[in-house]
């Protein structure tokens, strides 16, 4: 998941917070041209 993040989304971990099991990012919001193709179907 770590990489979706990394290669989709461009954004990178914040080093000092990485372990074994856990990673995180500075993510505020999704750039708007990726958002832009997300659809939101509902609920699964």
């Amino acid at each position: 998941m770590a990489a979706f993040y990394e290669l989709c989304l461009g954004v990178t971990p914040v080093g000092e917070t990485r372990g074994d099991a856990w990673v995180e990012f500075g993510l505020h919001a999704i750039p708007a041209h990726i958002a832009a193709g997300i659809e939101m179907a509902g609920p699964r």
